[in-house]
This record gives C-alpha cells, sequence and structure tokens, in this order.
C-alpha cells in the first residue's frame, strides 16, 4: 500500500473518503431514479443515456427493451453507440454492430455525463472505413461528407 504524501494527515484521507462515499451514493440515487424512470434499461449507464438522448434528438421513443436500436417513424434503422470520455480518456474505437441499422450514432459524453458531439455515419461508410469489426472515430472519418457532425448542443 502507498504512503500518504508527506503533510497528509490521517484526518485529511478521512475526509476525502467521506467525500467519495457522499458522492457515490448520490451517483447511486440518481442512476437508480434513471432506472425507475426508463431511462436506464441495462446495466450500463452511458449506453442508457445515450439512447434517451438519441431518441430525444430524432424525435421518438427510445426502445422499451435492451439492446434494441431506434427506429424512426420513417423506418431508419438507428444503431447508436455512447462512449463516457473523461480529459484524459477520449475514446475513438467503435464497434460496428452485426445486425441490420441504416445510421450508426456514435455519441460521446464528457465525464458529467453531458453530450459532447455524435457523428451520424451511415452503413456504407462504416463499412467503407471499418477495419476488423471495428471503426475509429478519426479526423479523416468525422470530414468525410457522407458524415454528419452533430455538436452536443444540438444533441
Amino acid at each position: 500500500m502507498l504512503a500518504p504524501r508527506a503533510g497528509m494527515t490521517r484526518e485529511d484521507v478521512l475526509r476525502a473518503i467521506a467525500r467519495l462515499t457522499i458522492a457515490e451514493r448520490a451517483r447511486l440515487e440518481a442512476t437508480e431514479a434513471l432506472r425507475e424512470m426508463g431511462v436506464i434499461r441495462g446495466r450500463r449507464l452511458a449506453e442508457g443515456l445515450g439512447q434517451a438522448i438519441a431518441a430525444a434528438f430524432y424525435g421518438i421513443e427510445p426502445p422499451t427493451t435492451v439492446g434494441f436500436d431506434l427506429e424512426t417513424d420513417d423506418g431508419t434503422l438507428i444503431h447508436v453507440r455512447t462512449f463516457h470520455c473523461t480529459a484524459k480518456r477520449r475514446r475513438a474505437a467503435v464497434d460496428t454492430p452485426h445486425q441490420a441499422y441504416d445510421l450508426l450514432l456514435a455519441l460521446r459524453l464528457d465525464a458529467a455525463y453531458a453530450p459532447v458531439e455524435a457523428i451520424e455515419v451511415p452503413r456504407e461508410v462504416v463499412q467503407e472505413y471499418e477495419h476488423q469489426g471495428r471503426l475509429s472515430w478519426t479526423k479523416r472519418l468525422a470530414r468525410d461528407p457522407r458524415v454528419r457532425h452533430i455538436p452536443g448542443y444540438a444533441l
């Protein structure tokens, strides 16, 4: 076990643990409230939030079961992939779906789960850019004229 830094007291550590405990309890309560509202249906918080954000963006109801993608009123199937990112960890690898879909919506959330940005990629573009079942959210992909960039404020 690592020793506390010089000048740090046992009380400093205990106060930090108490703050962490309060924050964790608040996170668990908020997660449970989102579950009760039906926003989160599975075990993955970011995935549930991403589905809810995407459904609101497209003006449709989120699916009622876990693992199903969105379907717009005109029958367009949208596969949603959500990334919870931090300043030090900006995820870019997207597992491509195996089931049928028309559009892939890749959505980035910040550390506080707020939408940062998204890209909407047609299936044929995904197939061009993917490698071994993975798509990388690169500048090249985002700049492709067939890819729609959606800023966080629009989500």
